[in-house]
């Protein structure tokens, strides 16, 4: 990625790239990562994360999925995306056509980034629907967001005895895993307390105003911090808050912290080691995107090329 010169907190994908994540196949319990532990990441050359069919123009109505890591699909191949899986949904719905679904994600991006990602990128595109995912750390600063998520999917290095003995090697790591989170936890909380919440709210009603001027149809996906969902999950009042906000501004909304309550966070671990959605959860979404979205699409005819 690299920053712009006008804005250096705004940074994109350079395009036709490819980079990876690498796991310890060790941890994979499901067998998603293979031997290599690598998932690998393809950029085409819209800045956009590669999927096989979203190569060339279409007659079809165009869905442009935006957000940071958890709608680029970190740690998950690009079919399991929950972008690439509403595509898939989309195309069985009678009626709909060849539907184009563009993902759009940025990792660490936050709402302003992706207003801007849009105005730059998306709006060439002219897309039908624009999903916006909002993860609740988009209310914190995008360099704030980067070194955190730097920091819980860095390896694990145990030290002293945890070096030598496997018992408290594990002790270490679920100390250190614990310290990771309450930091993480006192991070969102703080994001809505401070600039980066009213300017998220900003950005929401750009998006909405902008949609209106394009004549596209905006939707937000709210999606839960995947930690204590069947326990004390602690930010059930900000879901509201952003809610509430996106009802204020117009924006049609979906909630997805419903999907997942009562049910255990780390089933929808991409890996021990790291939290965000996996190919599980992301389809979850993608079953709760697909309906409305279909709706709106069935609404709205496709605009002529000007």
């Amino acid at each position: 990625m690299m920053p712009t010169d006008d804005d250096p907190r705004f940074f994109a994908y350079l395009p036709d790239i490819k980079f990876a994540s690498i796991y310890d196949p060790r941890g994979d319990a499901r067998g998603y990562v293979g031997g290599s532990g690598r998932v690998e990441y393809q950029i085409n050359h819209l800045r956009m994360r590669e999927h096989a069919a979203l190569e060339g123009d279409s007659a079809g109505p165009r869905v442009l999925c935006l957000g940071d890591s958890f709608t680029f699909g970190e740690g998950v191949h690009a079919a399991d995306t929950y972008p690439a899986r509403l595509e898939t949904l989309l195309r069985k719905d009678a009626g709909l056509g060849a539907v184009q679904v563009l993902n759009g994600g940025v990792q660490g991006y936050g709402t302003r980034q992706e207003y801007v990602f849009m105005q730059r990128y998306g709006r060439a595109l002219r897309p039908d629907v624009v999903v916006l995912g909002f993860v609740l750390n988009d209310a914190c600063d995008v360099a704030a967001t980067i070194a955190q998520n730097d920091a819980m999917t860095k390896r694990f290095e145990p030290s002293g005895l945890g070096a030598v003995s496997a018992i408290w090697r594990t002790f270490e790591s679920r100390r250190h895993q614990s310290q990771l989170k309450d930091a993480f936890f006192r991070q969102i909380r703080s994001g809505f307390n401070w600039i980066e919440w009213d300017r998220c709210r900003a950005g929401l009603e750009q998006f909405q105003a902008m949609s209106k001027e394009d004549g596209f149809q905006f939707l937000v996906v709210i999606f839960p911090i995947f930690w204590q969902l069947d326990g004390d999950y602690p930010f059930d009042d900000l879901h509201e808050k952003v809610v509430q906000a996106c009802r204020q501004t117009g924006c049609d909304v979906i909630d997805l912290r419903p999907l997942f309550r009562d049910q255990p966070s780390d089933a929808f671990w991409v890996h021990p080691t790291d939290q965000h959605p996996n190919e599980l959860a992301q389809l979850r979404a993608a079953e709760a995107i697909a309906p409305r979205v279909a709706e709106m699409l069935k609404s709205s005819d496709k605009r002529p090329a000007p």
